[in-house]
């Protein structure tokens, strides 16, 4: 799996196991994606992390490779969970999709009013190989302002 950047900004944290990164984006919204459940129990075995502490990142831009397979054979879930750390910065945050998910289906919105200066992330999917990616198992993001 490929976890991509859903937003410009900056990295402001890894975890040293790889296993969940934070970014902070340009427009101020700070975004904590934690790879699977559990996956910290792992200690970094399966996870490459691409990026460093307060790095420049673009949307798009790989930030960990992780091994599906071999953390779905270790009993994990690889349910990726994308948390809006600073959501008291918000007065609206739109949650639009949940589940399996296909390429641009949009997955929050992030309001600062209700009817300006929108942020919306969205999740893409990855292919490795034959395999298909759903929001359980891979979460690689793009935003579209």
């Amino acid at each position: 799996g490929l976890l991509k950047s859903p937003v410009d900004g900056t990295v402001s944290l890894v975890f040293p196991t790889g296993h969940a990164i934070g970014l902070k984006s340009k427009n101020g919204a700070e975004i904590l994606i934690h790879i699977g459940m559990d996956t910290v129990e792992l200690n970094g075995e399966g996870f490459e992390v691409l990026v460093s502490k307060d790095q420049e990142v673009k949307a798009g831009q790989p930030l960990v490779k992780f091994d599906l397979d071999a953390i779905k054979a270790k009993g994990y879930d690889l349910t990726t969970p994308v948390i809006i750390t600073n959501s008291k910065s918000y007065q609206e945050i739109g949650d639009s999709k949940r589940g399996a998910v296909k390429a641009s289906d949009q997955l929050l919105t992030l309001s600062t009013c209700l009817d300006e200066d929108r942020l919306v992330i969205r999740a893409r999917r990855q292919r490795e190989g034959e395999k298909t990616a759903s929001l359980r198992e891979i979460v690689n993001m793009a935003v579209r302002q």
